[in-house]
């Protein structure tokens, strides 16, 4: 199989030249792989290191937007740039470990159409002091409110065929994590929807970008949009 793998960055230099080498040593390369860089106005430094990493890897493709995209239409636009036809996307912080893209396939090819790597699922966890029980807790009322299967509603650590996410609207993969709420209830329509347990890394360097206030008003007025749309079908 091979994959095209998605990687959206900002502001990651610290990070993103580990989670390349990373996806090599684990065994994706140029002759079963592409990796996209959708480097979003990066102003650390990102930007230079990219450039000598394209110039050493032949399968590393970095796309340049002209304006700030923010992270669902990053996703979008390295999706719609994808040769292949099956597509990973993966956080460029190092939280999301490379080791299990091999068992995401698989399972891809079992016949599940969308493939979570989760840390709520059997085997699965997130390493770190406070965020990770915020995480779940967010991640229930999320799950509860929506009445989904899916456990982890947020993770945003995904595989699926690329013919299958180009049918979700573009307007979908607005937001931060919220694209990926819309896109697990696009998916739970569609068929089978898989969740493997995997391990969540702490981030190699940095800080996260996110402001949790501001994410859980969104996260539950998403979540009630969504079962409002899920029960008008």
């Amino acid at each position: 199989m091979q994959i095209s793998i998605v990687l959206p960055c900002r502001n990651e230099v610290g990070n993103i030249g580990q989670i390349i080498e990373s996806i090599r040593v684990n065994g994706w390369n140029e002759s079963n792989s592409e990796i996209i860089v959708v480097n979003d106005g990066s102003t650390d430094g990102t930007t230079e290191l990219l450039n000598v990493l394209q110039r050493e890897k032949s399968n590393l493709i970095v796309l340049n937007p002209e304006t700030r995209l923010g992270l669902g239409p990053s996703i979008h636009y390295g999706i719609t740039k994808a040769k292949n036809d099956y597509v990973a996307v993966m956080d460029t912080d190092g939280i999301h470990d490379p080791c299990y893209l091999a068992v995401m396939s698989e399972e891809l090819r079992s016949g599940n159409i969308l493939v979570i790597g989760s840390r709520y699922a059997d085997g699965g966890t997130m390493n770190g002091a406070l965020y990770p029980y915020l995480s779940k807790l967010m991640n229930k009322i999320v799950k509860n409110i929506i009445r989904s299967k899916v456990n982890d509603q947020l993770c945003g650590f995904f595989m699926a065929e690329r013919k299958k996410l180009v049918e979700i609207e573009e307007s979908d993969f607005k937001g931060f994590g919220e694209y990926f709420m819309r896109l697990i209830a696009f998916f739970e329509r569609q068929g089978n929807v898989k969740e493997i347990g995997t391990i969540h890394n702490v981030r190699f360097s940095g800080r996260r970008k996110s402001n949790r206030r501001e994410m859980t008003k969104t996260y539950i007025k998403t979540s009630l949009s969504i079962r409002r749309n899920k029960f008008d079908h």
